[in-house]
């Protein structure tokens, strides 16, 4: 549902599209939340009593739970973000994060009263920035290669890590990137007569 430009061409980095408006279901999440809930013992007990270890050797099984851990670590010192995914009808996903500052109440509030999926149709009027990443491995594999080189090995590897967090706790591999400008839903006018 692109309006704007109408040239995308996911292999290149040809882009004309710069505003774009998509409609469907939005989810809100503060991760704010989780980092918080990071902080206690609850939290690692509740995420290793919910995974399966994988079946095997036990030497398999720690490195199940070491990588939970590692996980837990990592999210614990990551940035706090509000993101916004919209799905739409036909199943394309737009991810994009939202400001405090742009929002009529906090994240918390929204997400109090209406959990992390907001009720109704909304519309969400941004800048596309990013597009789904490419599904062949190889080529992901390629990515991280030139990745290494470019940067070097301290921070070409710390950026192999950012692209392999960036699907768990940012814009997952399938979605569209969208900075939002305007995130809004439309009301019907009541008839006062």
């Amino acid at each position: 549902m692109i309006r704007s430009g109408q040239t995308l061409v996911h292999s290149s980095t040809i882009w004309r599209v710069q505003f774009i408006l998509v409609s469907g279901q939005v989810f809100v999440l503060d991760t704010a939340i989780l980092t918080s809930l990071t902080a206690g013992p609850l939290f690692r007990k509740h995420i290793h009593s919910e995974t399966k270890p994988p079946a095997g050797p036990r030497q398999a099984k720690n490195t199940s739970a070491n990588a939970i851990d590692l996980g837990i670590e990592m999210l614990k010192s990551m940035p706090s973000t509000i993101q916004a995914r919209l799905a739409t009808a036909t199943r394309e996903v737009y991810w994009g994060s939202l400001t405090a500052e742009g929002l009529t109440s906090s994240a918390g509030d929204l997400m109090l009263k209406h959990g992390v999926k907001l009720a109704g149709e909304w519309s969400m009027l941004g800048i596309l920035d990013a597009v789904p990443d490419p599904t062949d491995a190889y080529l992901a594999e390629i990515q991280n290669a030139i990745t290494l080189a470019t940067l070097g090995p301290m921070v070409g590897g710390i950026g192999v890590l950012a692209e392999t967090l960036r699907p768990m706790i940012g814009r997952p591999t399938d979605a569209y990137g969208i900075t939002p400008l305007l995130v809004f839903r439309e009301i019907a006018a009541r008839d006062c007569t």
